[in-house]
Order: C-alpha cells, then structure tokens, then sequence
C-alpha cells in the first residue's frame, strides 16, 4: 500500500518506520507544524497532578523553566504513546488513560487523582477538558504550552501522488488533521481525489470527520494505538 502520513514531521519518521516495516510505501505530507510556547509560565506549587492529551505537551513541560519540579508531579497522559513519552522524558510518577478524552476524565474521577490538576494543552483543543473537570468536581486549570500551527499546502510527493491516482490512502489521529488535510486538498485543487482513497483513523470520531470530508471509504482502529491504526490497513474494507 502507498500510505500517505499526516503526523507533523516530529511524529511522522517514526510512523514511517513502523509502516516500512509492514511493507508498506511511505508518502509524507504533514498538515502542522508544532512549536513549543517558550513563555508559557507554569508555577509547578500551584499544582498536585498534571494532565495531558498529547506527547508535545510532555515535550514542552520539559523545555518549561520549571521542568524539574513538573516532572516530579504525577502526569496522567490521554494513552499509552504520550505516557511512553513521558516516561521516556524523565516523569517518575505516570499513568495511562484509554487513547481519548472519555477515557482520560473517567480515569481522574476514578483515580483518586490530587488537585488542582495542570492541564498542558495545545493552543487548539477540540474540547474544554478543564470545563468537563469542573462539572465533575475537579479542580483544574489550563496552560498552552505548545501550538499546531497548519500547514498551507500538501508536499510535492502528495501533490504527484493524488495527481498520478497512486495513493492507497492516509492514516489520520485526529479530527483536526482531517480537516486539514482536505483544506491543503482543495488548495490544491484535489478534493474529488480524496473520494478515491481510503482514511485509516485512530477512533469514530476521527472516522465521522472522514466521512465528513468525503473520504471513499473510512476504516476505524480495533484500538486506540498506532500499532491497531497500522494494523487496520490490511483489514477488511
């Protein structure tokens, strides 16, 4: 298969590897670029507990001024690639939620988790999670650490792809980079094509924006880890 990957170039080299390796073709076209919020100001005494939805917050809370007393909070991470990556940048205390938001808040209300929780965000985030933490009770404040600032245009190797007909289709880990990624289409003229290629997602609601976007055909992971949205593209469509 010839997969296109969305994932920003930080992320996508080792989504590559992992579909090289199932013998599939890799075709590179990032949809954002992520830049770390070098004057986010983070008083780590404010806080008992650390919450996040993404592997880039975990690598802007350790370029924060106030690192080393962060990565000594307990950090619950949206699943087990961003708590991977928190372990990996040098977090003692770290615990896995599910693969989404849902999973995430049922964790802290069942978790015992200390408050008040630091939410370490993107500048966009497809839902309030420190609103959903006080229905629940949870005090909670946010902090932008890092942004996904969109990428204008699809690379010359995507452009040649979906113009020769020789994409299979792309893996895509969230709604927003559906979005994107069919903005950078119709910049580029090649909104019909997306209605010829398949859209592997990570859950449903990845999977509702794909339909959404017009994709030919939409398949969802088994799982919520890039391992089972790799596995999806040999699944039965």
């Amino acid at each position: 298969m010839r997969v296109l990957v969305t994932r920003p170039q930080t992320d996508a080299a080792r989504t590559a590897v992992a579909l090289t390796e199932c013998g599939h073709e890799v075709i590179l076209s990032p949809v954002m670029t992520i830049r770390v919020i070098d004057d986010a100001t983070i008083d780590p005494s404010t806080y008992r507990s650390i919450v996040v939805t993404s592997r880039h917050a975990v690598t802007a809370l350790i370029q924060n001024p106030a690192a080393e007393r962060l990565m000594a909070l307990p950090i619950l991470c949206v699943g087990r690639a961003t708590a991977e990556a928190a372990r990996s940048a040098g977090f003692r205390s770290i615990k896995a939620a599910g693969g989404d938001v849902e999973d995430l808040l049922t964790e802290v209300e069942t978790g015992d988790w200390p408050e008040p929780m630091l939410y370490a965000s993107g500048a966009v985030v497809t839902r309030d999670l420190v609103a959903a933490l006080t229905q629940r009770g949870i005090a909670a404040e946010q902090a932008i650490v890092y942004a996904a600032d969109p990428m204008l245009d699809l690379s010359d190797a995507a452009r040649q792809a979906l113009n020769e007909g020789a994409l299979d289709g792309a893996l895509f880990y969230s709604a927003r980079t559906v979005a994107l990624f069919a903005d950078q289409a119709k910049r580029a003229g090649k909104t019909e094509a997306l209605s010829d290629l398949t859209a592997w997602c990570l859950s449903k609601a990845v999977g509702d924006a794909a339909k959404s976007a017009g994709f030919g055909c939409v398949v969802v992971a088994k799982e919520k880890t890039e391992q089972s949205l790799i596995a999806a593209i040999h699944a039965p469509q």
